[in-house]
């Protein structure tokens, strides 16, 4: 009885069975198959939709923030390089500072020294115009005493004799004192800075004692004469070098009032 069971035969499928079964084979393919072919058109849509916004959302930034970065890097190396150079200008700066200040410093000592130098020089300068000052007070007095012997001895020449020999030592020594005259007129103008009087004075001298030297005697004809360049030095110089044109005067008195002439002119 059981070995019976055991060999029934299994029976066979239909054909409508076959078919069901390769149906639903196949319609799980399809399932299966649309299920793939929906997932990569939903992955499709999504990148091709997605792509552009992630680009536009992350990689566009990050593009954007490395071009930043490099422009910013390379503005940073032109702006290290600027600063560099103007360093290096600034350093060369201090240091022709430096040099200026110590050049500078130097002018400045210089400066002080010849400040000291002209302070010294306007206080000679001051006591040499008191000293002018006096000198011209004596000569203004020695002026005023040379116009009254002057003009005693012109008393004198008149109540003399023409004819006594005395006369004509007493008109030289007379025609002396107006020269001596006339220079410490021309000494004085020369200190006022009145340089037309004072040549006008020198002339006055000049003729007068040119007019002397031919009737002086032979021994003051020499003292005359050296008066007479002494006087036309002056005349020269008066405009240039008034200083020396006062030495000049001075000169020429000296040679007027020597002991050999006073003493040749006196009888």
């Amino acid at each position: 009885m059981t070995t019976d069971l055991n060999t029934q035969p299994v029976p066979q499928p239909t054909f409508s069975d076959r078919l069901a079964t390769a149906f639903i084979r196949l319609a799980k393919f399809l399932a299966r198959l649309l299920f793939v072919v929906g997932v990569a058109a939903a992955l499709g849509v999504g990148l091709y939709l997605g792509i552009p916004r992630l680009y536009q959302d992350y990689i566009q930034p990050v593009e954007d923030h490395t071009l930043q970065i490099a422009d910013i890097s390379a503005r940073q190396e032109g702006i290290a390089a600027t600063l560099d150079e103007d360093l290096l200008s600034f350093q060369d700066r201090i240091g022709n500072l430096e040099v200026q200040i110590e050049s500078d410093s130097e002018q400045l000592g210089e400066l002080a020294a010849r400040q000291d130098e002209l302070e010294s020089a306007l206080e000679m300068q001051a006591d040499l115009a008191e000293r002018i000052a006096g000198v011209e007070d004596q000569l203004a007095r020695l002026v005023e005493d040379m116009g009254e012997q002057e003009a005693a001895l012109e008393a004198l020449a008149e109540g003399l004799d023409a004819n006594d020999t005395p006369i004509a030592i007493l008109e030289r020594e007379v025609q002396i004192t107006k020269a001596l005259n006339l220079i410490a007129r021309a000494r004085l103008d020369i200190g006022q800075a009145n340089a037309g009087l004072a040549e006008q004075n020198i002339l006055l001298a000049i003729d007068l004692l040119e007019a002397l030297v031919e009737t002086v005697p032979e021994g003051d004809v020499t003292r005359i004469t050296q008066a007479l360049e002494r006087l036309e030095l002056a005349l020269t110089n008066l405009d240039d070098s008034p200083i020396i044109a006062a030495n000049d005067l001075d000169a020429a008195w000296n040679a007027l009032v020597s002991e050999e002439l006073i003493s040749e002119t006196n009888p």
